[in-house]
């Protein structure tokens, strides 16, 4: 049982890993954009074709007109959930998407400004994403009720995608970190730690992208 508690006292916001991420953040807030802007090299020209690139797929996945605008703040996202995300793989930092509350706060308010939204402004086409075309009769009241509950749960299952993945990789680093017991334990030990900082560092990227994906897909749904 103690093995057990001191494996997940990781996630545990309470600790002093979440004033050192914090304020990690902060310093990381302040120094980059200063840095960037005073001494431009070939990492600031690289990320900004990368967020170009996001910028053109969202306004393709938006569609044209005013919705596009919206990729902005996906972008905004992006960078935020990227930063925590990166932020979490440094020794001793707590990583805040780890914990449920910060991914479905940010899920529940975009969400529910996006529907919001949408039903103010396309009543109509909006109850008609509650029932598909080709629908029975007898079997509308049942699918308006699927589909209802489908829609309450996105913000649920946006957050618990993100948090599983941020804990699962912390916690394969975390078991495959074991004692060493001389250069033979070693070796082996420093192969995998850096194959899997590797497979978490390019977690972090992919779930920050599948984040904001799946935000604009069901904004799209009320937008339309």
């Amino acid at each position: 049982m103690a093995v057990v508690v001191n494996l997940f006292s990781i996630f545990d916001p309470s600790g002093r890993g979440v004033l050192v991420g914090w304020m990690t953040l902060g310093l990381i807030v302040v120094v980059l954009p200063s840095s960037l802007c005073l001494t431009p090299y070939r990492g600031l020209a690289l990320a900004q074709s990368l967020l170009h690139r996001l910028k053109v797929e969202l306004n393709a996945l938006l569609g044209p007109g005013e919705r596009a605008h919206f990729s902005t703040l996906m972008l905004s996202l992006f960078s935020f959930v990227l930063i925590l995300n990166f932020n979490g793989l440094i020794p001793y930092v707590f990583t805040p998407t780890s914990h449920l509350v910060l991914p479905i706060c940010l899920a529940v308010v975009l969400w529910l400004s996006s529907y919001r939204f949408g039903w103010a402004i396309n009543t109509e086409v909006s109850l008609a994403h509650l029932v598909p075309v080709g629908t029975p009769a007898a079997l509308m009241p049942f699918i308006v009720l699927i589909e209802t509950v489908r829609a309450l749960i996105r913000p649920l299952t946006l957050s618990v995608r993100l948090m599983a993945n941020m804990v699962a990789g912390h916690l394969l680093l975390r078991l495959a970190g074991g004692r060493v017991d001389g250069f033979i334990s070693f070796l082996p030990l420093f192969i995998s730690q850096t194959a899997l900082i590797g497979l978490e560092i390019a977690v972090a990227g992919i779930q920050a992208y599948v984040f904001i994906v799946l935000v604009s897909l069901y904004a799209k749904e009320v937008f339309v």
